[in-house]
């Protein structure tokens, strides 16, 4: 099977960990922001071409099965992975609390993950060397070639396709800040979110903040140590609750790669 991703997207790595935990093998097929769309047209068929409010119709991640079958979306992905490789003991959704895992999945999915990704184009667009470094670590030298080329007209399309205006940034930051202080509450001194083991919403809950909080252990990308206001912003939320929750779910159970897992 074949996995088409935009290697440093924290949707695309919640998709990359749930295969991971679950030993699932496949083919990873790296893509750059823009450069991405024409291939997920390709295989994609136009009728599951549905966005939603965290991305359009042509997102990744996109999980392409031997028989041609065409999962598109993380939350897809987690469930066909868990629902065809889990065990009672495996599993990411135990049936004892699973109503409560499903609801907290989707709060980090569709909130935390939306301002997380926000954020991290706001940072990572106004650092030229760091976002040159994201770019020549995690794609194929052809992409980094043809992204050169039109790096300029890439970049103002992220900055429109995400809105990432001023006035954005504050609203978007002091959301993000004050869900995390609620999450924080919510989970309190517990290891996990629901019950006593890791489940699909701790594994949504780190991979959603992953991105604030780097470097983490295992991330299936290579991602640059940003610093300045971004650094800043990254040691507020390690320190809190969510933030150390985020790491110690990665130092237990990220993981490496199954055997067998490749990329292009």
């Amino acid at each position: 099977m074949e996995l088409l991703t935009i290697p440093f997207s924290h949707y695309n790595e919640r998709a990359r960990w749930a295969m991971a935990h679950h030993r699932v093998v496949a083919h990873e097929r790296r893509y750059l922001p823009m450069l991405h769309r024409a291939a997920v047209a390709r295989v994609v068929p136009k009728a599951q071409r549905l966005a939603d409010r965290t991305g359009s119709g042509l997102s990744t991640p996109v999980l392409v099965l031997d028989d041609g079958t065409v999962i598109n979306d993380s939350t897809k992905i987690v469930r066909w992975v868990d629902a065809t490789y889990g065990t009672p003991e495996t599993t990411l959704y135990p049936a004892a609390g699973r109503e409560s895992i499903v609801a907290l999945e989707e709060r980090f999915h569709d909130d935390i993950g939306r301002d997380t990704r926000f954020l991290a184009y706001w940072f990572i667009l106004r650092d030229g060397p760091a976002f040159a470094e994201l770019v020549r670590h995690n794609v194929a030298r052809w992409q980094r070639a043809v992204f050169a080329l039109g790096a300029p007209m890439a970049k103002a399309a992220m900055r429109r396709g995400f809105a990432l205006t001023q006035p954005n940034y504050e609203k978007v930051r002091a959301r993000l800040e004050a869900a995390v202080q609620a999450l924080s509450a919510t989970l309190g001194d517990r290891d996990y979110f629901v019950g006593e083991r890791f489940t699909a919403a701790d594994l949504t809950a780190a991979a959603m903040l992953s991105i604030m909080v780097l470097p983490v252990p295992g991330y299936g990308a290579s991602i640059p140590d940003l610093r300045g206001p971004y650094g800043e912003f990254r040691d507020q939320l390690r320190a809190t609750a969510l933030g150390k929750h985020a790491l110690r779910m990665f130092e237990r159970h990220r993981g490496v790669a199954p055997a067998g897992w490749t990329r292009a």
